[in-house]
């Protein structure tokens, strides 16, 4: 098992390194945090908060997730906001972020996973991370890019395997790339499960217009075209987009050192 700041030793020293080695201007990461969703599973605590800014052991999620990108070698994230994003603007004006220079890109209607990252685009660089803004990923993201680098695909998703195919499993990997993607299956259907850490270059999404739709859409592109490699990864994830995940989350960061 890997707990708390054990994920990084030795990787954190390393991690500027490695990234100017794959070619990063100023040996940075930069990505994007999709965090504009209504959180509807997440009432009562989302109906005056957005989940980004759950409090946990007293601190909002967001400044747990940006510690955790700090320490992977992120040097500038594009959050996407939706639902209450003035309070996520608020807060990012106010908190020191870690480092990490942040800039807002709101949508002005609802655009659906898809249609946020394309809102975005206009932000980001030739190749950047996504992450989904209720995720706390322990899988370091640098051996991720590299691993999207050398692979020479428009994408790649992380996947974790998940034998006794769960209804959480979502997609089908053969010869390291993702083959099928559907979500809402019966147990059984799939063996592996989209982990929620994917890196893209900017050029394979240029097609796509703002407007509402899923990141399913440019899966099954993707798919379709033989680009959308896959990374395994065994490392523990958490979330905070249900009340289990928000316990397990706490009882997590509770074991790791409280507030730290």
């Amino acid at each position: 098992g890997c707990r708390g700041d054990a994920c990084f030793a030795g990787h954190r020293g390393q991690a500027q390194e490695a990234l100017l080695k794959v070619g990063i201007l100023g040996g940075k990461l930069t990505g994007l945090v999709l965090a504009g969703g209504l959180g509807t599973r997440m009432r009562p605590f989302t109906l005056h908060t957005p989940k980004s800014l759950i409090p946990v052991n007293g601190k909002p999620f967001l400044d747990f997730q940006l510690e955790l990108l700090s320490k992977n070698g992120v040097g500038r994230i594009v959050v996407s906001t939706g639902y209450l994003g003035h309070k996520i603007e608020d807060h990012l004006a106010k908190a020191g972020n870690f480092g990490i220079k942040v800039d807002v890109c709101h949508e002005k209607e609802e655009l659906g996973t898809g249609g946020a990252i394309v809102n975005s685009l206009q932000n980001l660089p030739e190749e950047f991370f996504l992450i989904y803004g209720d995720s706390y990923l322990l899988q370091p993201f640098l051996p991720v890019y590299a691993a999207f680098k050398k692979s020479g695909k428009s994408a790649m998703m992380t996947v974790m395997h998940q034998e006794r195919g769960t209804s959480e499993n979502n997609c089908e990997v053969k010869n390291e790339l993702v083959v099928k993607y559907m979500k809402g299956q019966p147990a059984g259907t799939f063996d592996y499960m989209d982990y929620g850490l994917l890196f893209f270059k900017k050029a394979a999404l240029a097609k796509y217009k703002v407007e509402n739709f899923s990141t399913d859409t440019i899966f099954a592109d993707l798919i379709a075209a033989r680009q959308l490699a896959a990374f395994e990864t065994s490392q523990p994830y958490y979330e905070v987009g249900s009340k289990e995940g928000l316990r397990n989350f706490t009882d997590y960061i509770s074991s790791v050192g409280g507030r730290r």
